[in-house]
């Protein structure tokens, strides 16, 4: 199972097209306006540069630095790069499925859900961690789903209305 999973990481480290990921819209923003700047005023070539800008940009000398056409590839790489996105947005069907891919589905979702009940039963949760319920809500209606219990669906579909209604509360 490791190794999968090891082999995958190897095959995307070892892709054409360096990944950028970017954490929030206002760090792309800012990464895009100084790559322009830098851009503007020449700094592909290294002869523009100041030398402690050329000690960055080659990392001491260690690296070869980029030049203009490598830094509008750049650009486009971080203008593309995925950003800070809400918990709320992540596909529970998604996280699911990778956490079936990677065969790890039962112990963990019981002993969440039973984490979650036991510390609402002795009211540790706090009254108004909404993000916290929100995801027990969603673990619940998953676990329903994947036990194959009867009434499953219908348990589903209880824990699916009260997702909804937290999220319409929200809006």
């Amino acid at each position: 199972m490791n190794q999968k999973v090891v082999s995958q990481d190897q095959e995307a480290s070892q892709s054409a097209e360096p990944m950028v990921i970017i954490g929030a819209r206002e760090d792309r923003n800012t990464i895009l306006a100084a790559l322009r700047f830098y851009q503007e005023r020449g700094m592909g070539e290294p002869a523009n540069r100041s030398d402690s800008i050329h000690d960055i940009a080659t990392n001491g000398d260690e690296d070869i630095s980029y030049d203009a056409g490598d830094i509008d590839d750049l650009c486009e790489r971080v203008n593309g790069a995925p950003s800070e996105r809400s918990l709320m947005e992540v596909s529970t069907a998604d996280l699911f499925a990778e956490i079936r891919r990677r065969e790890a589905m039962a112990p963990p979702h019981g002993a969440i859900g039973a984490l979650y009940d036991q510390l609402g039963q002795q009211r540790i949760i706090p009254g108004g961690s909404h993000l916290l319920t929100y995801f027990a809500y969603r673990l619940k209606r998953e676990e329903a789903l994947v036990a194959g219990l009867p009434g499953a669906k219908d348990a589903a579909q209880v824990w699916q209305l009260k997702i909804d209604q937290m999220e319409q509360a929200k809006a």
